[in-house]
């Protein structure tokens, strides 16, 4: 009812589908061009990595302000607010080195970005699923929200190759132009349920949860750069961030409306599904960490054949996503089955590159794991959050959200890349002294080779190796949490745990 009554009713909806794309397309920072960035910029690769986890840190903490937005607003006002930020925000990016511009700029967009993404998605809600039905609504909204992520990458990555790094921002402020000309032009203000205020909200709150991821995620990212606690910046950012999070705390016992209540905290199943999500996002560092190392580095795959993996990335979100609506909609199975089934599936991405990794690999060989591994997390994502979604009202669900946006952002993602980043330069260092202590003047071998061919020999078998044995790792972990995760859901298990009722149920009758 936004639009105006020259539109099409079957149209409007494509329309907004059209915008969602674009609010997913679009980033301030793209890891596909972040190493032009670099260069640009004068930036460390530890700066843009910060900066993209600013941009997760504004999306993820405004889940508890969308609803008070959607009834203050009008449609067609949050779009030309979202997409004129955007605007700016891309602008200020694409001509600026300066890291607190970088972050604050970051931080808005990714706000902005989440905000338009839920009105678009709120306005269609009746036509994805009719009468609230979540186990259709969930697949069909991941779909539009995880496909776009590798589209992304491979509209920035043919850009980038013909143009430069800045001309994506361009592209996408061109895209946001044309939003704006269509909340400006073809609709109206419109309340469909009342204007109401933003009354009783904690600002101070929203204020300090972002302040709180940005900084796990600084001790995540720069931990290695400066040496861990060794250093005097990350004894700092551990101290101040203990601050900050007894200071988020603390406002959830002390005033009257905080931004996330403890009754968020409290539900039974939250944490079981806040540790999936955690693992999940933990393991899915392997492609940034491992891969892209393994295929640039060891088998000098450049950016124009890599990208080609997009293509199956978006091939496995969407079936993932389409195989998760028939597994909760239409066949009504056990939402916890689809999650371990998922985490299956990223269990056999990691055993496939085990065995992958070797000079003699071709670009094709990386095709299916690439679509098992999006097949799987697209799955886990879609039933962890209608996991959540049963047992949570709704006054909760959003902050729900907030939180597992900071387990994701703020913990998983960087964290994993911390620790893969420390894994691989251990298993560098110490591959080399295994490998490399017979290479002296005494080995016939290499008595007629040049030092260079030496070295650069040792180095690639010393590189796949350890990329190798992290893999290994990995898969080691992830197949026994998998298999201790499948013996609480067991049958045994559900039947142990019905033991008490059943002995104090027949203590009862026998003394009645």
């Amino acid at each position: 009812m936004c639009m105006r009554e020259g539109i099409p009713f079957k149209v409007r909806p494509w329309i907004f589908v059209c915008i969602i794309l674009i609010y997913q397309t679009s980033n301030v920072v793209y890891l596909s061009s972040s190493e032009n960035m670099y260069g640009g910029l004068s930036l460390l690769h530890e700066d843009v990595m910060m900066c993209l986890y600013a941009a997760f840190a504004g999306m993820n903490i405004a889940f508890p302000m969308m609803w008070r937005f959607k009834f203050r607003f009008t449609t067609r006002t949050i779009l030309t607010i979202t997409a004129t930020t955007m605007i700016i925000c891309n602008f200020i990016t694409a001509h600026t080195g300066s890291m607190p511009v970088l972050l604050g700029a970051c931080l808005i967009a990714g706000f902005a970005k989440m905000w338009g993404t839920f009105e678009c998605i709120s306005s269609i809600n009746p036509w994805l699923a009719p009468n609230l039905d979540f186990p259709r609504f969930f697949p069909l909204l991941y779909m539009f929200i995880l496909a776009p992520i590798s589209l992304s990458a491979l509209i920035d990555t043919n850009i980038t190759y013909f143009f430069t790094w800045r001309e994506m921002h361009w592209f996408i402020m061109g895209a946001f132009l044309l939003v704006l000309l269509f909340a400006r032009t073809c609709m109206v203000d419109f309340f469909p349920m009342g204007q109401g205020k933003l009354l009783a909200f904690d600002f101070v709150g929203l204020l300090l949860w972002s302040l709180l991821m940005m900084q796990m995620s600084f001790i995540a990212i720069y931990g290695e750069h400066y040496d861990w606690l060794h250093s005097r910046e990350i004894r700092l950012a551990v101290g101040s961030c203990l601050i900050t999070a007894g200071l988020c705390f603390g406002r959830m016992f002390h005033i009257r409306h905080p931004y996330i209540k403890w009754d968020a905290l409290c539900y039974r199943r939250v944490p079981i599904a806040l540790l999936l999500f955690f693992l999940t996002d933990l393991i899915s560092e392997t492609p940034n960490s491992l891969q892209n190392i393994f295929t640039g580095s060891l088998l000098g795959f450049d950016t124009m054949n890599t990208v080609n993996f997009n293509w199956f990335s978006i091939l496995g979100m969407l079936g993932g996503c389409l195989f998760s609506l028939g597994w909760m909609w239409k066949w009504r199975l056990p939402v916890i089955r689809l999650c371990f089934f998922g985490i299956a599936c990223a269990i056999g991405y990691q055993l496939f590159m085990y065995f992958l990794t070797s000079e003699s690999a071709a670009l094709e060989d990386f095709y299916f794991p690439t679509f098992l591994r999006t097949f799987g997390y697209a799955a886990v994502y879609c039933s962890l959050t209608y996991y959540l979604k049963q047992f949570i009202p709704f006054d909760h669900f959003l902050q729900v959200l907030a939180i597992v946006g900071v387990i994701r952002s703020g913990i998983g993602g960087s964290v994993g890349e911390a620790v893969y980043g420390y894994g691989l330069r251990w298993a560098i260092s110490k591959n080399s002294a295994d490998l490399g202590y017979t290479l002296d003047n005494v080995n016939t071998v290499i008595q007629n080779m040049s030092y260079d061919s030496v070295y650069g020999s040792l180095m690639k078998q010393v590189m796949a190796v350890s990329i190798k044995e992290l893999w290994g790792w990995t898969a080691i972990v992830c197949i026994f949490l998998f298999l201790f995760m499948l013996f609480f859901d067991s049958p045994t298990m559900a039947t142990i745990r019905r033991w008490p009722k059943r002995i104090y149920h027949r203590v009862a009758v026998k003394n009645k």
